[in-house]
Order: structure tokens, then C-alpha cells, then sequence
């Protein structure tokens, strides 16, 4: 190998000092000082990263002498090299190369500067922080100061949440929750104040989720005590995204502070702070309670042919037992991802059920779980009639929740009428989300959804949708059936009663209920039978302008749906 560092290619001269280096023979020490002085610059750059890796110290003055190479690739290797072999030299080239002329190298420097953290750095640091104009370099320059835990370094910081750099406002969040345990309660308050004022006017996604996971991080005290640097009146009047996170957020302090706390004072202090109930966010609403939640849809593939078929040859008993398994299925998966179903099924519709959730994240869990829980089943089938398929929606936005009596909630939105439509617009196998409840999810769960797509709803609706793909053992014919067009709604009231005993399963009034978007006060009993249930829903949208249309319409539409399915 040795030998090689002399042949004629340049890329196998390279090669040969990378290999020695993974060798760690010390005497490739010599050979790779003289290449140091190679006519091609990736050369010296493996001569020199590679003595870095072998440790000795004979190699820190030669080393030294690329700082003031002609080509930046050397200089960044010296940078690396530098780092590794340590020392008062070492330190002083390293100093030099974060003040180089090339922004790549000052990076790579300041980068390779973090493992060897003192009091010099510091200094370098902060005058990167104030005199250079790479946003790069000044991030990695507040995350340095940051691991040093200089008090000083607060209000240069502090200033840096206002940086140009998106990146820079990010760690110095980040970086200002790294440097509260070294500094006193009156500069912590002021520190938690100005992070949650950033955060609520913050319109760049990245600055502001580098801030949300920043108080999020914070010790529980300090966490509790954003709270407190938070306008109620600008709670109210945050965007709806933000106002998700920030709720998502205020749920896990809550919950961090549960182990602490006797229930009765959690609840007691979450009224002081906002006025309700323990663990839920109120926005301005009418009836009920106002609250921010990801609802989702799940509907079996293929049910009504199948109810239909067992209802015709084995008696509606069958049916009946197929809707409890469909039912204990999605229990299961409730279950798997640690939820429980009595707080999150919200109402049956025979082949599903709706779903609400506190977490967009809980949503995406849940059906990741259920298509990856058919395909399973699935694989031990060999008939393909018996196999199963959903396809979900989810939407995240208001809907009103109020206690029902003998427990469970009745709830109403129109939220819970889009997370329908995109599961009728959603393909077996699949999850389709509406923009809100994707910019909800974690970023690393990103990737797993296609580009934004324009999907249709009723008639002329459409959504701004994201489609993740979660079972693709689906059959084709599947993929491809095409919806069936909706009729005409004359809203005759005969016409509606004949439409009412075409739906399979027959109870499908709170799907209803929910496309219709009927206040709570409204909703029929379900105390009564499934006949005045209907009258009552049939009664109610006689008093609402073009009510029988469109009572008629969102009865075409889910015997459509199951037509389609």
C-alpha cells in the first residue's frame, strides 16, 4: 500500500491512504506526511484525514501547513485531522481553519470543533455567531455554545431566535432549553417567555417545530411554567395547525406532571389554566365542547355483497356476528397501539366505525396497524373471497363533543363528514389524510405519504389529500372500480323512506348525522327503534332550507359508497 501512494492515478494514491488508515499501522506515518505534498488536492485531503485516524502526533506540524492550501478540500480535511489529533497546536490551526475564507471549511471546522469543547472555542463561537454571514456556520456556532453551557452565551442566543437562517432560530431554541439549568429563575422565565412568543408568531415550519420539540424537552417545572407565559387570547386565535401542535403539547406536559400529582389537583390546576376538563384544549364553539381532534373512518372492502350474502344464506344472525368481528378487529388494533376503544370509537357503522383521536400520530399508528393486520390474515387464505381490505380517511379539525348519558359522547362537525369522504376517496390498503392531520403528523412519518393530490367528494366537493399506501397486496380490480354517479335529489319524502331500506348495513344514522352536520341537540335517541330514528332525522331536516335534498343526496351518496365498495 505504501508503494501505491506513488502511482500515477490520483484516485488510487487516494485509495492507498484510506486503506492504511484502516490498517492503524504507525509506520504509514511518514509515507502519509509526504503525501501531504501531493500535486492532487483529494490526495493530501486522504493523506491528511487519515493520519487524523492513526493518532500521531508527528503528523499535527505537517498537518498544520495545509491550512493555507490552495484548494479547500485539503483545508477541510486539516480541520477534521486537527480535531482528532488534539493538543494546544492542534487547537490553534483549528481556530485559524473556522476563520477561513471558504464558508464550507469555516463549517467543517466549527463542525470538527464540537469534540474538542473549552474555553478558546467558546470565544470562536461567539465571534462566529456575530460576524458569519453563513446561516450553517452560525448554527453549528449556538449548538457549540450550547454543549459548553456558558451562561454568557444566553442573550447572544436569545438574539439569534431572530436570525434570517431558519436553521440558526431552530438550535437556538433548542439551544436556549440546553442553557436554562445554568442560569438563575427570573433569566429561565424570560427565556421560557421568549421561546413561546417565538413559537406563536413564528411562520416558518421548520423554526417553529425546532421551538414546539424545544419546550416540549424542557424539564416539567419550566414546561408548566410556558403555560403561563402563554396568551389565552392568542390560543384562540392560532392557526389551527398550530393550535393542534400546541395541544398535542400541553397533553404530554399534562401527562408528565399525572406522576406527580393526585388527579383531582391535575384537573384542578388544568381549570385554572384554561377552564376545563383535565387533558382537553377548548376553542371558541357553541354547544358541547369545541375541540381539536384527528377523526378517522374505517370501512370494510366488499361488506355490503357480503352481508348480503349472509343475511340471504345463513339468516341475519350472520351478519350480526360479522359485524362483531369487524368490531373486535378494530379493537384489536386500538388495542396494539395502547388505546382504548372506549375512549375512541366514537360510533359503529356495521362494516366500521368512527374514530377520534387526540394525536394525528395515534391515527396513522392505528391504520398502519389494521392494514398491516389484514395482510397477515390475508396470507393464510387461499381463497381470495375470503380476504379482507379497508380503506381509511382521516381528517383533523373542530367537532363538538358532549357527555352522553350512561356514557360515551354524542359528537357533530363537519370535520367528522370530511374524514368520510376521503375514506369513500381512499383506495383499499390505503390511508388518506386531509392537509391538516399530515402537517400534524411527526415529520419523520413524512416520507411515508405521496405528494399532495386534489381528491373528490360529493358531486362538486374536493380535498386537498395525501395518500400513504399500506398494504400493496391489494388486488387490482380492487384498485380500479370506478364510483357510480349520484342521482338527482328531488327531496320526496317517499323517495327518501325507499332510500332508508336500501342501506346495508340498515342503521347507518350517524353516518348520516355526520354528513349532514346536525347539531347534538339534534341528534334521534338511540333510545328509540331504528324507524323513529329516522322519522326524527327525517322530521328534523324539514325545518332546515333544501334539508330533504339534502337528506336524499347523503343517502344516494352512502348507497353509492357501498356500491363502490
Amino acid at each position: 500500500l505504501i508503494n501505491i501512494l506513488k502511482d500515477e492515478a490520483p484516485g488510487v494514491r487516494g485509495s492507498a491512504a484510506t486503506a492504511l488508515a484502516a490498517l492503524g499501522d504507525r509506520g504509514a506515518v511518514e509515507p502519509l506526511i509526504n503525501a501531504l505534498k501531493d500535486e492532487a488536492p483529494d490526495v493530501r485531503s486522504s493523506a491528511a484525514t487519515a493520519l487524523g485516524f492513526l493518532g500521531d502526533q508527528r503528523a499535527i506540524e505537517p498537518i498544520l501547513a495545509l491550512i493555507d492550501d490552495a484548494e479547500s478540500w485539503p483545508r477541510s480535511a486539516a480541520a477534521n485531522a486537527l480535531a482528532r489529533l488534539g493538543g494546544g497546536e492542534a487547537l490553534v490551526g483549528l481556530i485559524r481553519l473556522c476563520n477561513d475564507s471558504d464558508a464550507r471549511v469555516r463549517g467543517t471546522a466549527l463542525r470538527a470543533s464540537l469534540s474538542v469543547l473549552n474555553t478558546q472555542m467558546s470565544a470562536q463561537f461567539m465571534k462566529t455567531l456575530r460576524d458569519d454571514p453563513d446561516g450553517i456556520n452560525r448554527t453549528i456556532a449556538i449548538e457549540g455554545l450550547g454543549l459548553l453551557g456558558k451562561p454568557e452565551a444566553v442573550d447572544p442566543v436569545l438574539k439569534r431566535l431572530e436570525d434570517t437562517d431558519a436553521g440558526a432560530r431552530g438550535e437556538a431554541a433548542r439551544t436556549l432549553v440546553r442553557l436554562l439549568p445554568h442560569v438563575g429563575e427570573e433569566k429561565r422565565k424570560a427565556i421560557v417567555s421568549k421561546l413561546v412568543g417565538f413559537w406563536l408568531q413564528s411562520r416558518n415550519n421548520d423554526a417553529a417545530n425546532a421551538v414546539y420539540y424545544a419546550i416540549r424537552e424542557m424539564p416539567l417545572e419550566l414546561a408548566e411554567a410556558a403555560h403561563d407565559a402563554y396568551d389565552a387570547e392568542a390560543h384562540h386565535n392560532l392557526l389551527p395547525r398550530k393550535l393542534l401542535r400546541w395541544n398535542e403539547m400541553r397533553r404530554e406536559i399534562s401527562l408528565r406532571a399525572y406522576s406527580r400529582r393526585e388527579m383531582g389537583q391535575l384537573r384542578e390546576r388544568e381549570r385554572e389554566y384554561h377552564g376545563h376538563a383535565w387533558g382537553i384544549a377548548p376553542m371558541r364553539g357553541g354547544e358541547g365542547l369545541t375541540l381539536m381532534k384527528t377523526v378517522l373512518e374505517i370501512d370494510l372492502v366488499g361488506y355490503s355483497s357480503l352481508a348480503a350474502v349472509l343475511d340471504e344464506t345463513l339468516g341475519p344472525e350472520s351478519v350480526a356476528k360479522l359485524n362483531q368481528r369487524i368490531q373486535d378487529v378494530i379493537g384489536d388494533g386500538l388495542a396494539a397501539v395502547g388505546l382504548a376503544r372506549e375512549s375512541t370509537v366514537m360510533a359503529t357503522t356495521g362494516d366500521g366505525a368512527i374514530l377520534v383521536f387526540e394525536k394525528a400520530e395515534d391515527a396513522h399508528r392505528f391504520a398502519e396497524h389494521m392494514h398491516r393486520m389484514t395482510r397477515e390474515y390475508n396470507s393464510t387464505k387461499t381463497e381470495a373471497s375470503t380476504r379482507l381490505y379497508f380503506r381509511i380517511g382521516a381528517a383533523t379539525g373542530n367537532i363538538t363533543m358532549q357527555p352522553r348519558q350512561g356514557g360515551g359522547y354524542d359528537i357533530a362537525g363537519i370535520t367528522i363528514a370530511r374524514a368520510v369522504r376521503l375514506e369513500a376517496a381512499a383506495r383499499p390498503g390505503e390511508l388518506l389524510v386531509d392537509t391538516l392531520t399530515y402537517e400534524a403528523l411527526p415529520p419523520v412519518l413524512h416520507p411515508a405519504y405521496e405528494e399532495e393530490e386534489s381528491v373528490r367528494g360529493k358531486r362538486d366537493e374536493s380535498f386537498a389529500a395525501r395518500r400513504s399506501v399500506m398494504n400493496r397486496d391489494v388486488p387490482q380490480h380492487l384498485l380500479t372500480k370506478p364510483a357510480p354517479p349520484l342521482g338527482d335529489a328531488s327531496g320526496d319524502r317517499h323517495a327518501i323512506l325507499n332510500l332508508f331500506e336500501q342501506l346495508i348495513p340498515k342503521d347507518q344514522l350517524d353516518l348520516l348525522v355526520f354528513l349532514l352536520d346536525v347539531p347534538i341537540t339534534h341528534h334521534p335517541s338511540k333510545m328509540l327503534s331504528l324507524f323513529d330514528r329516522q322519522t326524527h332525522l327525517l322530521n328534523y331536516m324539514t325545518t332546515v332550507p333544501d334539508g330533504l335534498q339534502k337528506l336524499e343526496s347523503e343517502l344516494q351518496y352512502l348507497i353509492n359508497k357501498q356500491k363502490h365498495s
